[in-house]
């Protein structure tokens, strides 16, 4: 012991270092694993919290949802294509815990009739009445009804005008149709998915659907049926009506006036020409929101009014008990568009406004452009020549009312999925017409247009056998599922429901997509009505399975780190007993010449790497107390860590030293001058380069030794950017992975600082010994008249080539790893790992400052003295 401190005092300068080594291996040990413990807890339980979604696999029909990107919204435009006998496979598959269907049937126009609109006195004339229902999306300005159609007051004959209705023929009584999206599901089922049957409000006789209780009847004629419906209490609409009521310009006072203008307007084209009339005096104008239309619909239905019991409710109409089942809409045709900023958006879309074709007189109702087509629904019944389609009637049986904000899937911004029965979709707009940033983004909504952009959640639920009923068959649109025994976050519970996915397919021939551990990813959709640019919107689309990634490469990145930071440590310690046992080495032969054994220098050695790791482990009780203190949190675990590893890395560096031993000899002792008497020259040495380069060649056992020591750490530095990386490359496609990254990124950065650290301490140390042996080299060529700054510059330019061969050695090997590890050439960051070069190099140069400030202050008579 004696000894050791001894050899430390007299190499004062060297005992320097080895203590700033310690420091930063133990600090920084125990700074990374206090880090690592909490950033990895913190994203394994969010990962683990995250893991858990509303549903485990979305069934499609065949074609009709990609398996990378789920886009939002997805469901609307999907009518039918899973029959029940595919859906009573899927629920007798083995692990199928849950299997919610969803039966997208169409779009139903409600009406309230009121006679209250207009009760006023009118004069002799024709009037107009315009109609219009309007919304505005955020993007545009949208009409999603606008006609007008005229009746006459006062008429004395009996003959018809054309395009005008008679008294007998309108009464004043005005029905105000309004679309609703009718959706069937399995009662039993959605109340184990989402917990529906929770969400029923506790009002009059409101109860959730029975699978016994509530059937659905034919009522009639084929097409007729009787439905029980549930009805949703939060309104999604967000139109607003006008009926203006106007008194044209035509004269009408006496029968003779009359009768002119009935020749006039019959020889002018009726209903046109009333149309191409400017307005008239307006006599009454009335305007009210959607949301009270749908009240005054469900109230009239059922006599209540969830949330305004005990308030009077003014209403302004009867509801319509039955109404037909019109329209279905089809999907957005998203075509792929560059993204205006792939650093943002790496997908981009675009969508565009076309017009709406729709058969007379059903196009009344509906916009004449959007972005969706609509369709009529199926008949039932064979459609006859020249006669319009027996679209199918429905009765409602109002059974309960629900609130959507209850139901008990995951509102986490980081994993939800779409669930378009129950929220309407998500989007803002972020860029202008000229894919400028808008700044705050605004809100785009939906509102209630069935062609619109954004298609809102139904309004009214039935249940399957009458969306069956209804459609004909084969009504399922989707089919959300639950594997049974998934809880734990793992490759286990991944492949199991990957398993179950595949069963499906097989037995059915449908799309099983897994969204066990998907997370919300921004896309941005470019919106246009023809050649104009109407702006760029941003929507949650769905990464499909991010979480399972996000597991497999944070705990790869995470093992890479360690590994590597082990890797240097062992690097630094190992080059520092090399050092330490090179400039020692011939004491060591005196010490055998006078009859000391190997296994005493090895014990000397061994001592000294147990000193050190006893610094290490002291210096991180330290720090932990100093945790403790700023926490209240005192972790033996993480000093037991830190322990383990400095021995393994202590250990390690002993395995070489011990084979070195070995190999003095006692004859050591009274040699002089390099161990290797032989020097090879590869150049002429003409200048300062073919010196470096000389000497080089000439010691090359020794500064294949120095490259190594510094290329390993290059090499791991390498590879940890690359999965730095490739890691931010998974990350930051979704919400959940961008959340990881915060969580991990200082945890890479700390890694990263020590490696640095150790990195210029490992060139110092080789170096420095370097140097030393070359003492008596240097003095001569300060003796031939050399100056300092030339001796310091040759020195510096050494440890600069020595990076720059490191660097190349240290990028062939991080690729060759890469590619081991991970199975792929790493070409897309390539220009990044070459880049890593600089670094070595770098390194190289700030190593060689201490050795060559001392290289300088060699005196050449003392040197010359020593050879």
């Amino acid at each position: 012991m004696r000894y050791i401190f001894g050899s430390w005092k007299r190499n004062r300068e060297r005992l320097l270092l080895l203590i700033i080594g310690v420091m930063v291996i133990s600090g920084g040990l125990s700074y990374l694993f206090n880090l690592t413990e909490d950033s990895n807890g913190t994203v394994v339980e969010k990962l683990q919290k995250s893991w858990v979604s509303s549903y485990d696999i979305v069934v499609k029909p065949t074609g009709s949802v990609s398996k990378s990107l789920l886009e939002p919204n997805y469901l609307n435009g999907i009518t039918g294509g899973i029959t029940t006998e595919q859906y009573a496979t899927i629920q007798n598959i083995d692990g199928v815990e849950i299997a919610a269907p969803i039966s997208i049937i169409g779009y139903s126009e409600l009406g309230v009739t009121s006679n209250q609109l207009f009760n006023q006195e009118l004069s002799h004339g024709i009037y107009r009445v315009h109609v219009t229902e309007t919304g505005n999306n955020g993007i545009e300005h949208t009409n999603l009804k606008d006609y007008s159609f005229y009746f006459s007051e006062g008429q004395e004959g009996q003959e018809k005008i054309p395009g005008v209705l008679g008294a007998d023929q309108f009464n004043r009584e005005l029905t105000i149709p309004q679309l609703q999206l009718l959706v069937g599901i399995d009662p039993e089922q959605e109340a184990k998915l989402v917990g529906l049957d929770k969400a029923i409000e506790d009002v009059g006789d409101s109860r959730y659907l029975s699978a016994t209780k509530d059937k659905s009847w034919q009522t009639g004629p084929v097409n007729s049926f009787e439905i029980p419906v549930l009805i949703n209490t939060n309104s999604f609409s967000q139109t607003a009506y006008n009926f203006r009521l106007e008194k044209l310009d035509v004269l009408f006072d006496d029968g003779a006036a009359q009768d002119q203008a009935l020749k006039r307007i019959s020889s002018k084209g009726g209903l046109d020409y009333l149309n191409s009339l400017p307005e008239g005096d307006e006599i009454q104008s009335i305007t009210f929101s959607s949301e009270e239309l749908e009240k005054n619909f469900f109230y009239s239905l059922t006599g209540v009014l969830p949330g305004q019991e005990g308030e009077d409710f003014h209403s302004i109409g009867e509801a319509r008990n039955s109404s037909m089942v019109l329209y279905k809409s089809s999907p957005l045709d998203y075509q792929e568009e560059k993204s205006p900023f792939p650093e943002r958006w790496s997908h981009a879309f675009s969508v565009e406004r076309k017009p709406v074709q729709v058969e007379e007189p059903y196009d009344k109702n509906v916009p004449k452009e959007g972005y969706r087509n609509l369709q009529l629904i199926e008949p039932l019944e064979e459609r006859k020549e020249n006669e319009l389609p027996v679209l199918p009637v429905v009765t409602y049986n109002v059974v309960g009312f629900y609130n959507p904000n209850n139901i008990t899937a995951s509102k986490d911004p980081l994993n939800e999925l779409p669930l378009e029965t129950y929220r309407p979709p998500q989007a803002k707009m972020v860029l202008d017409g000229e894919s400028e940033p808008i700044n705050p983004p605004s809100d785009v909504i939906g509102v209630g247009n069935p062609s619109g952009l954004l298609t809102n959640p139904p309004n009214i639920l039935t249940t399957l056998d009458a969306a069956e009923m209804i459609t004909g068959g084969d009504s399922i649109s989707s089919i959300r599922i639950i594997v049974s025994g998934v809880e734990g976050m793992g490759e286990e519970s991944q492949k199991k429901v990957e398993r179950i996915a595949e069963a499906i397919e097989q037995k059915t021939g449908l799309e099983a997509v897994v969204t066990l551990g998907s997370s919300p990813q921004p896309v941005i959709t470019k919106v246009q009505s023809g050649e104009k640019t109407l702006g760029w919107v941003e929507q949650p689309w769905i990464n499909i399975g991010n979480a399972i990634t996000i597991l497999r490469e944070t705990s790869l990145g995470y093992s890479g780190v360690l590994i590597s930071l082990l890797l240097v440590a062992v690097v630094y310690v190992f080059s520092t007993s090399l050092v330490s046992f090179l400039s020692r080495r011939k004491e060591f032969s005196i010490l055998l010449s006078v009859g000391w054994e190997n296994r005493h220098i090895r014990r000397i050695l061994t001592m000294e790497a147990g000193l050190q790791w006893g610094v290490v482990v002291l210096l991180s009780s330290i720090i932990q107390s100093l945790f403790y203190l700023q926490t209240g949190r005192f972790s033996y675990v993480n000093i037991v860590y830190v322990a383990v590893f400095a021995m393994v890395v202590y250990g390690l560096s002993l395995v070489p030293l011990a084979g070195l031993v070995g190999r003095i000899t006692p004859y050591e002792a009274i040699r002089s001058g390099e161990i290797s008497r032989l020097g090879k020259r590869l150049v002429k040495t003409k200048g300062m380069f073919g010196l470096i380069i000389n000497h080089i060649v000439s010691k090359w056992k020794r500064n294949v030794l120095t490259l190594l020591v510094i290329a390993m750490p290059t090499a791991l530095f390498t590879f940890y950017l690359f999965v730095t990386y490739r890691l931010k490359g998974v990350l930051y496609t979704s919400w959940l992975g961008e959340y990881v990254a915060l969580s991990i990124n200082h945890t890479h950065y700390i890694t990263l600082g020590i490696a640095f650290g150790l990195s210029v301490l490992t060139t110092a140390e080789i170096m420095w010994q370097n140097i030393s042996e070359r003492k008596d080299e240097i003095g001569v060529l300060q003796a031939i008249g050399w100056g300092r700054g030339s001796v310091r510059m040759i020195i510096i330019m050494e440890g600069a080539m020595i990076g720059f061969l490191a660097g190349i050695a240290g990028v062939v090997i991080s690729i060759v790893v890469i590619v081991a590890i991970y199975g792929v050439f790493p070409s897309e960051s390539l220009f990044l790992l070459v880049s890593t070069m600089v670094i070595p190099v770098f390194i190289g140069i700030i190593g060689s400052l201490l050795p060559s400030e001392i290289g300088v202050r060699t005196k050449p008579i003392n040197a010359m003295k020593a050879s």
